[in-house]
């Protein structure tokens, strides 16, 4: 478990997204790192950086919703996290 902490040390942004098409209240949360690709944070939680994603249109094609809505984005979540 100590060693998936250490991931998030990677990322630059933590972003929360959400759309008409998913059920009332669910969002996407997602991670971002320097480079600029995209990580669902469920799986970075069950497999670490093994599925990056080069759009946030990519994911939604990957969770099946279309025309996804960014509602907040926290820079340097790794910082944050530790306060």
């Amino acid at each position: 478990m100590a060693e998936n902490k250490s991931v998030y040390s990677n990322f630059v942004e933590f972003r929360i997204y959400s759309s008409e098409e998913m059920p009332n209240g669910k969002v996407l949360q997602v991670f971002k790192d320097a480079e600029g690709f995209f990580y669902l944070a469920p799986l970075v939680r069950k497999e670490g950086l093994k599925t990056p994603f080069s759009s946030i249109e990519e994911i939604g094609l990957f969770v099946g919703v279309e025309n996804l809505t960014l509602l907040d984005k926290i820079r340097n979540p790794a910082k944050a996290n530790k306060s």
